[in-house]
């Protein structure tokens, strides 16, 4: 495949990206801040042969803290279409218009309305529920606490401290069992009950990692 054809459909498919909402980042990332401060991602994978493409997509949450343990989905795009992996050729240019106009309405019919689902902040814990027992309620600390939930984000912070060496007991390494004791540590405690501290901490992470991963938003 010439890249130059490759390359002029990339353009083609970035134009259409943006009339979505989605911004280019790096070469080959897509991402999209919603109201809810999730970064929804789109990634198009080009085989290292040059004969392949694919795509993934996925999502993270822009409040954490840039230093934590990441919260972060993946999923390949023919999984969801074919629930299983697919690569699409590159061998002509009708191929790779053919790639990026099925990558076009996968994100649009499919992709879209599965990002939609996790405006609920329930759905966002259910997909944390394949983690460590510690980063489960850690990830319920902070969404509640995005939420406003005070009640229940103490409630979750104070079981995650009370039992701290039983949900980090399938964990074996001790830099990353220390990570976390840190990681719980650096939430200031009147969080719970201050919402403007509540808000300026959230804030914080948001604009740290906005300048860390150098996203495109402002």
């Amino acid at each position: 495949m010439d890249t130059k054809i490759y390359n002029k459909q990339m353009r083609v498919f970035t134009k259409k990206m943006k009339e979505l909402g989605f911004q280019k980042w790096k070469s080959t990332f897509f991402v999209r801040k919603t109201e809810y401060d999730v970064v929804e991602e789109i990634h198009i994978q080009r085989f290292s042969d040059g004969k392949e493409v694919t795509g993934n997509y996925g999502f993270s949450l822009l409040y954490q803290p840039y230093l934590a343990t990441r919260f972060e989905t993946s999923r390949r795009f023919g999984q969801l279409v074919y629930g299983k992996d697919h690569w699409w050729p590159l061998e002509t240019e009708a191929d790779c218009e053919k790639a990026f106009d099925d990558f076009y309405n996968i994100i649009k019919e499919k992709i879209i309305p599965e990002f939609n689902k996790f405006k609920d902040s329930k759905e966002i814990i259910k997909l944390s529920e394949d983690k460590i027992l510690f980063f489960q309620h850690y990830i319920k600390i902070l969404i509640n606490l995005h939420s406003k939930n005070y009640r229940e984000a103490k409630k979750n912070y104070d079981y995650t401290i009370e039992n701290f060496d039983i949900l980090n007991e399938n964990e074996k390494d001790f830099y990353f069992i220390d990570l976390n004791r840190k990681e719980l540590s650096e939430i200031p405690k009147m969080v719970f009950h201050d919402e403007r501290a509540c808000m300026d901490f959230l804030k914080s992470n948001i604009d740290e990692n906005i300048k860390k991963m150098k996203y495109p938003f402002k």
